[in-house]
């Protein structure tokens, strides 16, 4: 009996302290220790951040990439990595050294799975369909300027392409430009205006304008140039219309003696800048997206303000619905800015179902990415007839 007692007593310290050592999840597999994880950075800190970012990325990619099926997985992974606190519980440094260009150091990590896998499934039923859209408005540049900002536009192509994130193609870009001259739904547009229409067209729900690019220019001695280059970049969910944040990256002189060579190298120095800044706006963007939910632009055809009314009472009485709920009146629609958390398709059952309820019969009339419009049947909004327009001649 006595040494019944005494083993129990030593299983349960056994127990505490494997609790304690991990310090999170009782459930079995629901911590993994990654070993010998390497980070670089300018700074300790900085480098103690990029092991515990890679730290995640190796969990995620081992143990979560089999069961999270997402066809934008490098996103997904970028996303994840942005924030590591609520997957690792603790982590060992077994060793650091400081270098030329900074620290490195080695870890031992232990990330708790369950945190992880629920993130990476909830993102994942939106990360998949994410497509961006570099833009320059073509109109009014001439043909100097015109070869710069279109180099601008296929290095950011280019930065986009490296992080394996999906993009719109220069060739699709320009026969978007082309189809949309055709239908004239370029005429009387400001840029921004006009970029947004071609991201629509293109089901692309990130846009990043090249807004303004300003070339600086020196001559210096032996017959060299020195030029200095200035780039404004804007980014938007264009689903919803929300402005992510504006991009200034500047490049240092460039120093050639080719004005053409200098002012390439400094676009690509400008252009690396810009892109490093979107990187961060972007993936911190959708990972906030975990918790709140995505989100989403509802348009309203045809519904009279009392039916708009109940609807909204039964969206807000839904807890997968959230935001503030206010619908504003625009043109002959109701717009609707909320946030939901689960996927398009189940929004869409959810409004014709509230709809049901309250009279109305609701169909799904037009659907890009996360904003998604309703009406009576049969009704075509002018959105609807631009975007078949544009896609029979992109055929």
């Amino acid at each position: 009996m006595r040494i019944f007692k005494q083993s129990a007593f030593v299983f349960l310290v056994l127990v505490s302290l494997y609790g304690v050592l991990l310090s999170v999840d009782t459930f079995p597999g629901s911590i993994v220790l990654i070993q010998g994880v390497r980070g670089v950075g300018v700074s300790r800190d900085d480098a103690l951040q990029d092991a515990l970012r890679n730290a995640v990325g190796q969990a995620l990619g081992t143990y979560v990439q089999s069961e999270t099926r997402v066809e934008n997985f490098k996103l997904l992974k970028d996303v994840i990595q942005t924030r590591t606190r609520g997957y690792v519980s603790q982590y060992k440094i077994t060793s650091e050294t400081q270098t030329k260009e900074g620290y490195e150091v080695v870890i031992d990590a232990w990330v708790s799975l369950n945190p992880l896998k629920q993130d990476a499934k909830t993102l994942a039923q939106w990360i998949g369909g994410v497509r961006f859209m570099t833009f320059y408005d073509p109109r009014n540049l001439s043909g100097f300027y015109k070869t710069y900002y279109d180099y601008a536009y296929e290095r950011m192509n280019e930065w986009l392409a490296r992080h394996d994130w999906r993009y719109v193609e220069k060739m699709r870009f320009e026969k978007l430009l082309e189809e949309a001259v055709k239908i004239g739904a370029d005429k009387g547009l400001k840029s921004l205006s006009y970029a947004q229409k071609l991201a629509f067209y293109a089901d692309a729900p990130f846009l990043i304008f090249i807004k303004n690019i300003d070339i600086r220019k020196e001559n210096k001695a032996f017959g060299t140039v020195a030029c200095k280059v200035r780039i404004e970049i804007k980014s938007y969910d264009n689903c919803t219309a929300e402005g992510l944040g504006t991009i200034v990256a500047e490049s240092d002189w460039q120093i050639s003696k080719s004005e053409n060579e200098s002012i390439k190298k400094a676009i690509d120095m400008a252009m690396k800048i810009a892109g490093d800044k979107l990187f961060y706006l972007v993936t911190k963007y959708i990972a906030s997206w975990a918790r709140q939910g995505a989100p989403f632009e509802l348009r309203f055809y045809k519904i009279d303000e009392d039916k708009m009314d109940e609807l909204v009472d039964k969206l807000n009485e839904d807890p997968d619905f959230g935001g503030q709920l206010e619908p504003v009146i625009t043109q002959d629609y109701w717009r609707l800015n909320c946030t939901f958390k689960s996927t398009p398709y189940r929004l869409r059952r959810k409004i014709r179902k509230y709809g049901k309820q309250i009279g109305l019969s609701l169909e799904t009339i037009l659907q890009y990415v996360r904003q998604l419009s309703f009406g009576p049947k049969g009704y075509i909004t002018q959105e609807a007839k631009e975007k078949q327009k544009i896609e029979k001649g992109l055929r």
